[in-house]
């Protein structure tokens, strides 16, 4: 575990300092809000959806939070593009379900992903973590903004 937690310092050292996919996205279609009462992160989540197959061909994020919050975030809108709004929606809720401790033994390929997951055995940073996820399925149950 110490390994992992070594990465995980590691990824939200990077991304907290760069984040990727960082500022307005000016042809989103789908947008939420997001708030982390308890911490105060707020974040919003912006992606552009291709009408004719359904795509996210981009995605981006704005707020202020943690560095945590803002890594997660950073993952996420790496991880979603390319991907169809379907198993967007589904990609995201497992990712949820795996951060507040869903024992599912799917193995899982090294990368920032799976490293992030690894928040889960700090419970009291999941909701930091879960809240761009959160927010981007909401842009995405909502529909075209």
């Amino acid at each position: 575990m110490a390994h992992f937690s070594e990465l995980l310092e590691a990824l939200i050292l990077d991304h907290g300092r760069q984040p990727r996919n960082r500022g307005p996205l000016p042809s989103h279609t789908h947008r939420a809000e997001g708030l982390n009462p308890l911490t105060g992160d707020q974040l919003e989540v912006l992606l552009e959806i291709d009408s004719a197959n359904s795509l996210i061909v981009g995605a981006s994020f704005q707020g202020t939070g943690s560095s945590l919050s803002l890594t997660s975030a950073s993952v996420m809108t790496g991880e979603l593009k390319g991907l169809d709004a379907r198993t967007a929606i589904a990609q995201i809720e497992s990712t949820i379900a795996r951060l507040e401790g869903d024992p599912t033994p799917e193995t899982l390929p090294m990368c920032e992903y799976t490293i992030l997951l690894e928040i889960r055995d700090v419970p009291q940073r999941v909701p930091c973590a879960a809240l761009a996820w959160r927010t981007a399925l909401r842009a995405l149950q909502k529909g075209a903004s």
